[in-house]
């Protein structure tokens, strides 16, 4: 495995993430859900948070639901069990016999009923589409110091990430730009694809050198776009 792949500068401690929430396992429930008064009544708690709400949350009524999942029923997901926990970090100070829809993964279409994703399309008729912040292992990962400012760095763009047949978008633009003279971007992993636009992986304080990152949607939204946007890119 490439060095560079498992460099965990800047990047989530994942042992201590699933430490965390296997202890989050242990504990009964109701232990949470007694201490749901107490942190709903929290002035800090609940300081700046009601605009947030009402852009994740943007249902006006009360709906009936079909073939809704109870919250005690789901205990794994199939492929990735940081949804799960991402979930339960939440779930966990309700009653676990409540009910609701849940669409686990990369969501690029509103569900026609009320669910709970992780990510949404830009429509103003969203509002099925319920976000939760799921997965945030690998999407919430933040800049906290840099070791260039924005004038020392680079005047290119830089991207690596993978390329999947299904993606013509991204496709079309590493056809257009790679090699480009401003350009520094190609793919990272194996498939069928022009093997010249196979290129080595950089970690983030390598593209942290360059004044442009491109985040260009994968299957939903990009990746990297948090970190992106954490750092002096976009200041």
């Amino acid at each position: 495995m490439e060095l560079k792949r498992v460099s965990y500068k800047h990047k989530n401690n994942k042992a201590a993430y699933y430490l965390i929430n296997y202890i989050r396992q242990i504990i009964p429930s109701s232990y949470y859900q007694k201490k749901l008064a107490q942190k709903l009544n929290s002035k800090e708690q609940l300081s700046g948070i009601q605009k947030r709400v009402e852009y994740y949350n943007k249902l006006s009524n009360t709906k009936s639901l079909k073939s809704p999942a109870q919250l005690s029923d789901i205990k794994t997901v199939p492929g990735s069990k940081v949804y799960f926990f991402d979930l339960y970090q939440y779930s966990r100070y309700f009653n676990q016999k409540l009910k609701g829809l849940f669409l686990f993964g990369d969501i690029v279409e509103v569900p026609s009923q009320p669910t709970f994703v992780k990510s949404r399309p830009i429509l103003h008729n969203n509002a099925n589409a319920v976000l939760l912040k799921w997965n945030k292992l690998r999407h919430f990962m933040f800049i906290k110091k840099e070791q260039k400012t924005f004038l020392e760095k680079k005047n290119m763009l830089v991207s690596r990430g993978k390329v999947h047949k299904t993606q013509a978008h991204r496709i079309k633009f590493i056809e257009k730009y790679f090699k480009h003279p401003m350009c520094n971007i190609g793919r990272v992993n194996t498939n069928d694809l022009n093997p010249l636009w196979k290129v080595p992986r950089l970690t983030i304080d390598q593209q942290l050198d360059y004044k442009f990152i491109l985040c260009l949607e994968g299957n939903d939204v990009a990746s990297n776009l948090k970190w992106v946007m954490s750092s002096s890119q976009l200041r």
